[in-house]
């Protein structure tokens, strides 16, 4: 749970990053955001994760957080408002379940790391 709390509810998105790095909140306040966004959005999946779904689990945490946030939504947003198309590769829901069903069988996907040139090679297929 620590783990993934300082993954996904810390701005500085690394391991282990404490809260209490923040000058914004109080100790209280500290204290009850962690826990409120602990129970609604990390306990189901640090209850259920194991071995097996480490990378699914972090997909759907990743989906939940990054592409709800403001600059990766506003993208969507204002293509909409101007009528563009936007096609991000990572966004589409079939690849997702893809990579969700088959990290350990890819390998090289599941493994942290950039995959900008791979996204392009596989564009062109």
């Amino acid at each position: 749970m620590q783990l993934l709390t300082s993954l996904f509810l810390r701005d500085a998105r690394l391991p282990l990053w404490s809260l209490d790095n923040e000058i914004l909140l109080t100790p209280k306040g500290r204290k009850h955001y962690t826990q409120k966004m602990q129970e609604k959005y990390l306990a189901d999946v640090a209850k259920n994760m194991d071995v097996d779904n480490v990378y699914a689990s972090y997909l759907y945490l990743y989906n939940r957080f990054h592409w709800q946030g403001s600059t990766v939504r506003s993208l969507q947003i204002m293509a909409d408002y101007y009528q563009l198309n936007t096609d991000l590769p990572f966004w589409n829901s079939g690849l997702q379940d893809f990579l969700a069903k088959n990290a350990r069988r890819l390998g090289a996907w599941s493994r942290f790391k950039s995959n900008k040139i791979s996204t392009q090679k596989d564009a062109k297929r």
